[in-house]
Formats: C-alpha cells, sequence, structure tokens
C-alpha cells in the first residue's frame, strides 16, 4: 500500500508540474503573441516614396521574399519610373515539403529539386512582372537553398565547395546563373553580389534583416554587407533592411490588407532604426496579386504569405559598429563591468523572444560589446541571467582574409572546457569576458562578430546577428 501511495504521489506530482510547465510556456507564447500584435507603427518615422531618379537594388534570398517584404513599395517604384533591379540568390531548391506536397510522393531525387527550382523561378518573373519590373531586371544567381549559411560559416573558398543535399551539386546546375555553374562557395556568392552592385549603381539596396531566423536570410545579409564594404560603394547607398522570418511574426496570420504592419515588438528599440512605408490601395491589391503567383507556396503556407499584404511595410536600417581602442591593460578578465565604461554595446539582442530563451535566461543574450589594445581583442557578453554550467557560450568571428576559409569559433562552458585551449576568460553573475591573442587572429577591414548559445553543449538557445566592425585589428 505504502508502495502504491508513493508510486500515486510521484504521479500526481509529476503531472502537477507538467501541467504548470505548459501554462507556463502557453503564458509566454501568449505574451509575445499579443506585444508584436499591440505593437504600433505612429512612432515610426516614414520611409521615403521612390522617385524617378532612383536606381533600386533588392536582394532576395529565396524566390518571393521580394514581394511578401517590399511589393508595395518595388510596384510603386517602378510606376514611379525608378530603376529597379531584383536579385534572387537562390531558386528555393530546397524546399521539401512543399515538393513532396506537389509531387505526392516522399522519395524525391536531386532532378525533382532541379525541376522544382525551375517552377519557383517562373512563378518569380510572373510576380516581379505584374509588379511592373521586367524581366531583364531579375538576376537568378542559382546558389544552394538552405545551404547559404554553410557559404559563411565553413565553405568559403575554392577548394572547398557545398555539396547542396537535395540537388546533390556543387556548382549551380540552372542555366540562366548570372555565373554560369556558379561554384557553391561564399567566395563566388560575394563576388557576384560585388558584381552586381558594381555595375548597377545603387542609390538604394534591400537586404535581409540579419536578426532575421532564416539561415539562408541573416547568412544573405552578411554576404551583401561584404560586397559592399569590398567594393566601397556603401557610403553612398541608402542600404535598408527588410524582415520576413522572425518567430510568431507578423500578427495576426492571414489577410489584413487595411492593417498597418509594424517590427516585431522584441526588435524595436535595439540597435536597428524602424521606418515605415505606408502603401496605397492600388499598390496593396498589385501586392496581393503577385504573391498569388506564388502558387507553389500558397499551396503549403497561405496564410503567412498572406500576413504580408498590409497597408504599409516596414524597413529597418543598422549601421556598422565601431571597434573600440583601449590602453594597454585598460580591461582586465575578472568579470568586472566597470573596465567597459564608455564603450557602447557592439551588439544588442532581444530576450525573452521565444520559448527556449525565456526559460533558459542563462542562455539568453542581451548585448555584445568588443574593444581591442595592441595585444588583444576582447569580447564580453552580457545574459539575461546569470552564467550557468550547463550552457555553453560561443563567439564567432568571421575574418575575410586570404587563407582564412572558415569562422573561427571560441567557446566556453559545457560539456568540454574552453576552445581552443588557453583562451582566457572569466564570468561574474551574468557578465562573461574573453581575452583573444592577437595572433590568433587575421588583421582585417571586414571583421564580422556574432555570439550564440547552447544548454548542455547540444541544444541551441540564442544567436545573435552577425554585426561587421569597422575598425582594424592591429597586425602581429
Amino acid at each position: 500500500m505504502k508502495g502504491r501511495r508513493l508510486a500515486r504521489f510521484i504521479l500526481m506530482t509529476f503531472l502537477l508540474g507538467l501541467i504548470w510547465w505548459g501554462s507556463a510556456s502557453a503564458r509566454l507564447i501568449y505574451r509575445i503573441h499579443e506585444d508584436n500584435r499591440e505593437e504600433e507603427t505612429l512612432g515610426l518615422p516614414l520611409f521615403p516614396p521612390p522617385a524617378k531618379s532612383d536606381r533600386i537594388l533588392f536582394f532576395s534570398p529565396h524566390c518571393d521574399d521580394e514581394t511578401l517584404a517590399a511589393g508595395g513599395y518595388l510596384y510603386e517604384a517602378a510606376r514611379a519610373g525608378a530603376q529597379v533591379r531584383v536579385v534572387m540568390l537562390t531558386n528555393g531548391d530546397g524546399f521539401r515539403f512543399a515538393l513532396e506536397r506537389e509531387l505526392g510522393e516522399l522519395r524525391l531525387k536531386p532532378e525533382d529539386y532541379i525541376a522544382f527550382a525551375h517552377r519557383r523561378q517562373r512563378e518569380a518573373v510572373e510576380a516581379v512582372r505584374s509588379l511592373g519590373i521586367s524581366e531583364e531586371n531579375i538576376l537568378f544567381l542559382g546558389y544552394p537553398d538552405r545551404g547559404l549559411a554553410a557559404l559563411w560559416t565553413r565553405n568559403w573558398g575554392m577548394n572547398d565547395l557545398f555539396r547542396s543535399p537535395y540537388t546533390r551539386r556543387t556548382t549551380s546546375p540552372y542555366a540562366d546563373s548570372y555565373r554560369p555553374q556558379a561554384p557553391y562557395c561564399g567566395q563566388a556568392l560575394t563576388e557576384d553580389i560585388a558584381s552586381i552592385i558594381r555595375d548597377f549603381r545603387p542609390t538604394r539596396l534591400f537586404m535581409p534583416h540579419p536578426n532575421d531566423d532564416h539561415p539562408d536570410h541573416w547568412a544573405a545579409s552578411c554576404f551583401v554587407r561584404t560586397a559592399l564594404t569590398q567594393v566601397k560603394a556603401d557610403s553612398g547607398i541608402d542600404i535598408r533592411t527588410y524582415l520576413v522570418h522572425r518567430g510568431d511574426w507578423p500578427v495576426p496570420q492571414g489577410l489584413n490588407a487595411s492593417h498597418p504592419l509594424a517590427p516585431p515588438a522584441r526588435l524595436v528599440g535595439l540597435d536597428t532604426r524602424w521606418s515605415y512605408r505606408p502603401i496605397g490601395e492600388e499598390a496593396v491589391i498589385a501586392k496581393y496579386r503577385a504573391t498569388q503567383r506564388y502558387k507553389s507556396q500558397m499551396a503549403v503556407m497561405k496564410r503567412f504569405m498572406l500576413s504580408f499584404t498590409r497597408s504599409g511595410e516596414v524597413f529597418g536600417s543598422s549601421p556598422a559598429a565601431a571597434l573600440a581602442r583601449v590602453s594597454e591593460g585598460a580591461i582586465k578578465i575578472d568579470g568586472d563591468r566597470s573596465d567597459w565604461y564608455g564603450i557602447q554595446a557592439v551588439i544588442l539582442d532581444p530576450v525573452q523572444d521565444n520559448l527556449a530563451r525565456g526559460w533558459e535566461g542563462s542562455a539568453d543574450i542581451q548585448r555584445v560589446f568588443a574593444a581591442r589594445d595592441r595585444d588583444f581583442l576582447y569580447l564580453r557578453a552580457d545574459m539575461r541571467k546569470s552564467f550557468s554550467r550547463r550552457v555553453q557560450y560561443r563567439f564567432r568571428l568571421r575574418s575575410l582574409e586570404k587563407g582564412l576559409e572558415e569562422c573561427q569559433v571560441f567557446t566556453v562552458g559545457a560539456p568540454k572546457g574552453t576552445n581552443p585551449s588557453g583562451l582566457r576568460y572569466a564570468w561574474r553573475a551574468n557578465v562573461l569576458e574573453v581575452a583573444i591573442p592577437r595572433n590568433w587572429i587575421a588583421p582585417s577591414d571586414t571583421l564580422f562578430i556574432s555570439s550564440d548559445t547552447a544548454a548542455f553543449g547540444r541544444l541551441p538557445v540564442d544567436r545573435t546577428a552577425w554585426k561587421l566592425m569597422t575598425s582594424r585589428l592591429p597586425t602581429p
């Protein structure tokens, strides 16, 4: 009897705990949803209307992002007589679920993915043409869908090409690619983007927001930023970012053509300056019709796609950050934030913006700082709650100097301690500091930084945007 009562007690305790956890999780999800729903555009500056003198260059990771994010603006730009060019980085050949639904089978061949990409290209041409943009102003680069993040972090050089798990190709199989048989590596993609910018000479450029959840989107942002730096053209271009994938956004889902489109609540007040562009009824109708051209996508995510047909569109701007210079020994690796007085954060990251970050505050990144002296690069990350040994903390650096093919990763915490071994670090409460010797890092004018966390070393929790640092690291 005692054993049965004990078992019943344990079961009831477990069930009550599960109910409490489910209820708390539901409240957090609902709060995020309501925050996004209640965010308004009234306080945002108005984005200027397009003019005939504009030369607008739009970079789209997939066939449909241009219409979802800016279909109304692009329509008005074409009507105003502006020069508009749309660049599709991938042909969307890795959307397995959509292809399975279309073919009605689970066993898919590389040729199926390639044929599906051709269909998505045709849909893109129809959609963009319906916005008033001629077919010759649509460029298809043909890089691998769901592979751009790998091109950014691993497969950078010509000697280590990425192989698409869908088409099984390491070069573009599409005859209409901007670069015939484009090799699947970050170097080639950057060169193509730079060439397009150089040839088109845009006055206004659109690219994905670095906080977009989709790996192809945030990676596309990195590539465009890099190309702009290489052609040294960013100072004369109005650079804007747009968002497509960000958790429970936009809300409400579905067609709400009379509603404005506000940025996600957790991304307001950070390091993006948002602006709002109201669009007229004619442009709203044109955007709706263009969205309908993407039949392969509408078949699997109609509510989501129609969520972007609103009475306005929202764009952001976030300039590169300055890498602070400090005197030798000014920053001590002891977890004391007072050494950083007067140094501004280079990355501001939203907190409690999904369920995992809401629960694991020790892995929820708030902000990242960076500074340098003659001998070290210093990095600091602040978490929402005190640090935990069950969490792994990583800083990622991407220098584009020749010979450095992969991004560098510096790790603190579970399950294997520091990597590389000998990395100096300290934490106190919710502050983590690391010091990276200068001879561990290639000096570069284009140094990107990002930070991420994982629980128990395996479960991803948080990831900041990649941020471009403008100051050159000291040479050894």
